[in-house]
Formats: C-alpha cells, structure tokens, sequence
C-alpha cells in the first residue's frame, strides 16, 4: 500500500492511494477539499477499471457539502447514479438530506487504463473521462 500526493508545484492538486486490486485518486480543490474521486478496482491482472466516480459540490468556502454525485459503473455500461442534497441549518453537526437515484447506460472504454508503473500517474490523473 502506498500513497502518492500530486501538486502543482505549490500546491496540492490530487491523491493517489494503491491498496492491492484498489486504486483511488482524489482532486482537491484550491481549499484543498476533495471535490471528485474516481475508484479503480483491477478487475483483469495488470488492468483497472473506473467502477466509481463521485462530484462533490460545498457550501462557499466551507467544508460543508452542498450535494454530491456518485456514478457506480459496470464494465457492461450501465451506470447507476446517486445524487444527494443536503441542506445544513445553524447548530447542526450533520445535514438533512435527499437522495434521488436512476439507472442508464454509458459507453465505458474510456474507463479502462493499465496498472501504472511506480511514478508514472498521468492517465490516472485525467478529469475528463469518455
């Protein structure tokens, strides 16, 4: 298991963790909030697959989050999507929230990348995905 940060040469940009068959990778945010994370799982020996992906949006310059976006794929391409809102009211220590969800299908070869070498993140690191 390993961690590697990634920064602009300033700042921290994203996070990489590799736990055995399970890769993570979070973008952080100028405030340094985590405000997308894709979850790989090596589903074929040496090749990862973007099973998860999540957006999260905050609450102005707060650590408090707003709504957030999770999309859990399957190599076959259907894609079931998770949004909730959440609503925080002073004095809280957690939100309300509303969870609304949906299935649909997707073209997922775009969500295919080898197992990278020690060092060589780069295609991890792509916000845009197909």
């Amino acid at each position: 298991m390993h961690t590697a940060i990634v920064s602009d040469g300033v700042n921290p940009t994203a996070f990489i963790e590799f736990n055995g068959g399970y890769v993570g990778v979070g973008f952080l945010d100028r405030n340094l909030r985590e405000y997308m994370c894709y979850v790989f799982d090596e589903v074929l020996p040496g090749k990862l697959f973007l099973a998860r992906a999540t957006h999260r949006e905050y609450e102005g310059e707060t650590d408090r989050v707003k709504s957030g976006t999770s999309y859990y794929f399957k190599q076959d391409g259907s894609v079931a999507v998770k949004r909730e809102d959440f609503a925080w009211t002073e004095g809280q220590s957690s939100p309300v929230g509303t969870v609304s969800t949906k299935d649909t299908q997707v073209d997922v070869s775009g969500h295919w990348e080898p197992y990278p070498k020690f060092g060589e993140y780069d295609a991890l690191l792509r916000v845009e995905r197909s």
